[in-house]
């Protein structure tokens, strides 16, 4: 009976993994830090303690390259126009493309996803890039390599306080339950379709269905037409 190899595979991916890469050579080591987080007091009577606090967010890091060509499974994002859309699959890449992925998620403001996969070692986390250095060597043209570093991305958003009169006159502050955390990237643009109101706009693309008058005011629509909205036609969305 043969030996079964475990199947290991990396991977980098963006806006909800609509756009993705597997890396075609992973690398002899992967780093994963995870600090803890502690102070230490001196408390009359006892001597030192320890305080032990929250761990700091855990650092990815590691080193490989990019084959001139390599066969890699690449999600493209959805264009619209099936005549111009990249075909998504396993596909064979120049080493320029993967750099080209990697460095446009770095620019933006939106996390991206590593996953490793193998029996003992898996990760699964929302990343922010914050080092990707890449190189060139002589006597292998075409071969990129280079060097990355992420830091796990926590998704987070602030709390509304909302102020409540009672009866008795007395104001209380009431706290909102956060909006739920969102990888993925807002479009710029939004194409109206048959049942679509504002306040279903603004819950889909801007996670808060208070933000319509956001969107009417920035579209220009008028209070007669948000009651029918043009299907087919194409509103901005805001940039927070």
């Amino acid at each position: 009976m043969g030996i079964i190899v475990p199947a290991y595979q990396m991977s980098l991916s963006y806006n909800n993994q609509k756009e993705a890469i597997t890396f075609p050579v992973l690398p002899e080591k992967l780093g994963l830090n995870r600090k803890g987080s502690g102070k230490t007091h001196d408390i009359v009577g006892i001597g030192e303690v320890n305080v032990i606090g929250n761990r700091e967010l855990a650092e990815i890091s590691f080193e490989s390259f990019f084959p001139a060509q390599a066969y890699s499974f690449v999600t493209y994002p959805e264009s619209g126009s099936k005549a111009t859309e990249p075909e998504s699959g396993n596909r064979l890449l120049p080493a320029i493309e993967f750099v080209n992925f990697i460095a446009r998620w770095q620019d933006s403001p939106y996390p991206s996803r590593f996953i490793f996969t193998g029996p003992n070692f898996p990760i699964n986390l929302p990343v922010s890039i914050t080092k990707f250095d890449r190189w060139e060597v002589a006597g292998q043209p075409g071969d990129i390599y280079f060097n990355i570093t992420m830091k796990e991305y926590v998704f987070h958003s602030a709390q509304k306080i909302k102020v409540i009169t009672g009866k008795d006159g007395k104001k209380n502050a009431k706290t909102e339950d956060p909006k739920r955390s969102d990888d993925r990237a807002r479009p710029a643009t939004y194409t109206i379709k048959a049942g679509d109101t504002l306040i279903g706009i603004a819950r889909l693309i801007l996670n808060d269905d208070k933000r319509w008058r956001e969107l009417q005011k920035l579209n220009g629509i008028t209070d007669k037409q948000v009651r029918t909205l043009k299907i087919g036609s194409v509103i901005k969305i805001p940039k927070d």
